[in-house]
């Protein structure tokens, strides 16, 4: 299973555009685009990677879209499950608790950061969390 970090929408199309092709296609282990002289099949392998590009950013869309479930904070980020605290059930990660109560899940306080509600993974970028790639 592939782990990485989960940033901002922006950061990672940032991070995606300012590789070079070649760059590109190492990092992300696609095949390079061959040249063989025909200008035609050149600029199809050029497209066949944005393609790649594109659907990469739709999918981390997705992701990022994506409720916040037990399921997902066990199994994608590996918060623990603790006992259930006040008859809500409550996931932890580091100096992160995420506890579910009867509204849905909410982060609590930590190092004097106010806790709020966390209904989407794209509500966890600023914890600076890694996932597990599904």
């Amino acid at each position: 299973m592939n782990t990485k970090k989960l940033i901002s929408m922006v950061e990672f199309i940032l991070e995606i555009d300012w590789l070079t092709t070649i760059e590109f296609c190492n990092k992300y282990q696609i095949p390079k685009p061959k040249h063989n002289g025909d200008v035609d099949y050149c600029v199809s392998e050029i497209f066949r990677i944005d393609a790649i590009k594109q659907n990469m950013f739709v999918s981390y869309a997705k992701l990022l879209n994506k409720d916040i479930t037990t399921d997902r904070l066990i199994k994608q980020f590996n918060f623990e499950t603790l006992d259930v605290n006040g008859g809500f059930p409550s996931y932890r990660l580091g100096k992160y608790t995420i506890q579910n109560d009867s509204y849905g899940f909410r982060l609590l306080p930590y190092d004097s950061v106010d806790g709020y509600r966390v209904n989407k993974v794209s509500d966890l970028v600023s914890l600076g969390l890694f996932y597990n790639e599904r």
